[in-house]
């Protein structure tokens, strides 16, 4: 039997197999689990093992526990705009496993993009010189249903912590 896990497929099996058995090969896509020679990535070790313990029923009860807590606690999306059709969040419940070396360089990334995103957000409520600039067009700010004209001049520290600043973006 195989699980489906976003675009991660799981065979999953009641016996305990060998680590390198665990799932299908995938076809013509980079395996973050193994390499070319079925060997579990360092990084995936620990994970791989735990699932290995697990029966076909204990892997498919998790899955349901998770899609049942993701749709009680009403954790949806909305790709349509159609406030009457959300659909619940997919939970992939065999992590993407990272090593510290990547997430690292993701990290710098994203501490980056925040920085910016704050800068972008304090100047947009201030002195707007990506506007005057022509850097970001004014029509696109001020049409956006998410731009709040009345916190214009606003000074607030890290813009970003604030939740309401992040709708639009």
């Amino acid at each position: 039997m195989q699980l489906q896990t976003g675009n991660f497929i799981t065979s999953v099996i009641t016996e305990k197999p060998a680590l390198s058995s665990a799932y299908d090969t995938p076809l013509n896509a980079y395996d973050e689990a193994f390499m070319s020679d079925r060997q579990p990535r360092k990084h995936w070790e620990p994970m791989l093992r735990g699932m290995s313990n697990l029966t076909n029923e204990e892997m498919l009860d998790r899955q349901r526990r998770a899609q049942r807590i993701l749709r009680e606690d009403g954790a949806t999306y909305n790709l349509n705009s159609d406030p009457l059709t959300p659909s619940v969040w997919s939970l992939d419940l065999i992590p993407n496993i990272i090593p510290t070396d990547e997430w690292l360089a993701i990290e710098q990334g994203l501490a980056q993009r925040s920085t910016l995103f704050d800068l972008i957000l304090k100047d947009l409520y201030g002195a707007q010189e990506l506007l005057r600039n022509g850097i970001i067009p004014s029509e696109i700010i001020f049409s956006h249903p998410g731009f709040l004209r009345q916190c214009h001049g606003v000074t607030v520290p890290m813009a970003l912590t604030n939740c309401s600043y992040m709708r639009w973006i």
